[in-house]
């Protein structure tokens, strides 16, 4: 029953504020097998600590959807990594919640993956993931989530 529902793409941009804090801003285009697509642009401000090969981040923020049944949203962010070697981390777990300020919208997704880093700029990126949503009637489980990804620093 499961099937290709639609495709994201997203650009986004961070800067590191020092000790640990950083500030960051994307916006996400989703284009539907509908042929509808919309964007949902988000701010957010993250704290990351590292402890050994582990390192742990959290992140709030505000965002906006395309979709007026939703409209403004508010979002919480947390991650735990492991350096397993040199070039190579594991993105243990990425957990978010997420959820409409006045309207039945409760979007939870947990996810995993793993990283490379090409060099001190470039890395890439593979993650699955499972999202739930409630619009009103429960939690269900909503989609499977399967990404890569490229990230470049400046």
């Amino acid at each position: 029953p499961h099937g290709y529902e639609d495709m994201n793409f997203r650009i986004g941009f961070s800067h590191n504020l020092g000790n640990g804090f950083s500030l960051g801003t994307s916006v996400t285009n989703i284009i539907r097998t509908t042929g509808r697509s919309s964007s949902s642009p988000e701010a957010t401000l993250g704290y990351r600590f590292s402890a050994g090969a582990s390192s742990f981040g959290v992140s709030a923020g505000m965002g906006l959807s395309a979709d007026p049944t939703v409209g403004t949203y508010y979002l919480a962010n947390g991650i735990v990594d492991w350096k397993l070697a040199d070039k190579w981390t594991w993105n243990v777990i990425s957990a978010r919640y997420r959820n409409s300020v006045a309207h039945e919208w409760f979007t939870p997704k947990i996810a995993t993956g793993l990283s490379y880093q090409v060099d001190a700029r470039q890395t890439t990126y593979v993650t699955v993931g499972y999202s739930w949503k409630d619009i009103g009637a429960g939690t269900n489980p909503d989609k499977i989530n399967v990404g890569m990804g490229y990230r470049l620093g400046f």
